[in-house]
């Protein structure tokens, strides 16, 4: 949505409500209503494992959750402090095959529901939504932006897999289409690849090396909180040791 030249924090948090769209955390803070929901839930939030679910965990990650050995990383755990914050920021979990990436994911979006800092949870693989993107129409109410528009207006949500999509045009438009978006409303997300930022920017750059680096700068801008700030991207960049968990 274009927003008003001259709205307020508060018309702006109504448009939203007009249009069944998630007000961003930043705006709704800005218009007094504190953290947003889109769809507020009933009762007590649902628990970890029942948020995951929700989500879209897979199966088999939901198991690896549950039977997780090693300690989840302190910056993933420092991470869900800031979710509260009017600039929650994104966080990027990387390592070989096999190191926990999805697993530390996935656990962040349950204990991110579960406490009560975000409404809901998506979660998303990246070819997947690649595939979507390309089997969409251009316009209309198949048209693309649909395809993806659970993920772009997620309270939060989790791309697994970043640099694994199909090697075609529709991979950098379909994360264009969705982490610039959350990008400018400033909504927690969580991504995962086995490529540092500046790889994964460099694989997207053959399709179109400006539109990348505009990608690269968003995903940057998120770790950062939209401070600019290299050692807040710091912060946010977990590297985990390589090993194939899944090898034994």
């Amino acid at each position: 949505m274009a927003w008003p030249t001259h709205a307020t924090p508060a018309q702006i948090a109504e448009l939203c409500g007009r249009d069944g769209m998630e007000v961003p955390p930043a705006i709704a803070l800005a218009a007094g209503m504190g953290r947003p929901s889109a769809t507020p839930r009933e009762g007590p939030p649902p628990t970890a494992a029942q948020a995951m679910a929700e989500a879209g965990v897979p199966p088999v990650v939901l198991d690896a959750v549950g039977e997780m050995a090693r300690p989840v990383p302190e910056a993933v755990r420092l991470w869900l402090d800031e979710l509260a914050s009017s600039r929650p920021p994104w966080l990027w979990l990387s390592g070989g095959t096999g190191a926990g990436k999805s697993c530390d994911a996935a656990w962040a979006l349950g204990q991110a529901v579960s406490r009560g800092l975000v409404a809901r949870g998506r979660w998303a693989k990246v070819e997947g939504l690649a595939e979507r993107w390309d089997g969409a129409n251009l316009y209309g109410q198949g048209g693309k932006a649909a395809a993806v528009r659970d993920e772009r207006e997620a309270p939060l949500l989790v791309l697994d897999g970043l640099g694994e999509e199909p090697p075609c045009r529709g991979a950098l438009d379909a994360a264009w289409a969705v982490l610039s978006w959350r990008h400018d409303r400033m909504l927690p997300t969580v991504l995962t690849s086995q490529l540092s930022g500046a790889a994964y920017r460099d694989r997207l750059s053959r399709y179109d090396r400006a539109k990348a680096a505009a990608l690269f700068s968003r995903i940057m801008g998120g770790l950062s909180g939209y401070r600019g700030n290299r050692h807040r991207i710091a912060g946010h960049v977990v590297e985990l040791a390589d090993g194939d968990g899944r090898a034994g």
